[in-house]
């Protein structure tokens, strides 16, 4: 499928609706479409043949999108099912029009409770907004989308904060610009060859757009460093970090987890468990554990 919109959407123009369950086309908005061509007074619109609900893309908590890790800005919408659909802007009948909100769903009606921008980086659901030009949708309309990504989703393949951005704590990920390097870089550095450049970061604090790294080469014990937020690009959260009291299942024994990697080939986390009179030389996955108070 590529990398989504990067142009930017302009969305949402002058104010939004009144809070509602669902919401309709906005009558000036169909009126275009007509005129454009989008819209077909006998079938409605067209189905935009990228259009997929986000739970059914979705492998080891990361989105795909034709096989590949989605990657950009993409439409969205949340049908009067629940679901949540997101796909490219691309017209299914003339690559060179629009491919609106309503095309996510197709048909003379398509209703919605929300709709807006979906911005995926490597995978991971980075940010998430209602800029809808064609609905229009409150604010307040946000919970829904909230609830499903929170809720319906996986718990660790989406952390919103109260500005409908994800939250990078306790991520891992790597450096994916180092002009966003804000400092310092270890003196122990002395090459772009060095494993430190391209090696794993866990993300220890947030503070707005920038982020505090931790290398997770703790045998060199670097520290920490400081980075813009669209300098790290991010592999995952896994669903228990260093300290998490956990139930390995299938010994029926409890310990607390001592050691967190990323399994490149899986496409996942996989831990290491402290027993307290012995640690674990095996590594197990988030489906061997159980979270213990």
């Amino acid at each position: 499928m590529g990398s989504g919109n990067k142009k930017g959407y302009h969305g949402t123009r002058g104010s939004s609706q009144p809070f509602a369950s669902s919401y309709g086309v906005m009558p000036d908005m169909r009126a275009k479409d007509i005129k454009e061509g989008i819209y077909n007074e006998q079938r409605g619109y067209s189905r935009n043949p990228s259009a997929v609900e986000l739970l059914s893309s979705m492998k080891n908590n990361t989105v795909y999108l034709d096989g590949k890790k989605a990657n950009g800005l993409y439409t969205y919408v949340v049908n009067e099912k629940g679901e949540l659909i997101l796909g490219k802007r691309n017209n299914p009948n003339d690559p060179s029009k629009r491919s609106p909100h309503p095309m996510l769903i197709g048909g003379k009606n398509p209703k919605v409770q929300c709709a807006g921008m979906i911005d995926i980086r490597n995978g991971k659901i980075f940010n998430v907004n209602h800029s809808s030009g064609h609905y229009k949708p409150n604010e307040k309309s946000m919970e829904v989308v909230k609830y499903y990504l929170l809720y319906r989703n996986r718990p660790s393949a989406v952390n919103l904060n109260g500005e409908n951005k994800m939250s990078f704590i306790h991520s891992y990920g790597k450096l994916s610009n180092t002009e966003c390097i804000l400092g310092p870089i270890p003196n122990e550095v002395d090459s772009a060859s060095d494993g430190w450049w391209y090696g794993n970061f866990i993300v220890v604090e947030e503070d707005g757009d920038v982020l505090k790294l931790q290398s997770t080469n703790f045998e060199k014990n670097y520290p920490e460093i400081k980075v813009k937020a669209e300098g790290f690009l991010p592999t995952g959260k896994p669903s228990f970090i260093i300290g998490d009291k956990v139930l390995v299942v299938k010994k029926s024994k409890a310990g607390t987890i001592y050691s967190v990697t990323y399994h490149d080939k899986r496409e996942c986390f996989r831990y290491m468990v402290d027993y307290g009179d012995r640690k674990s030389t095996c590594w197990y996955f988030d489906e061997d554990l159980q979270r213990q108070e």
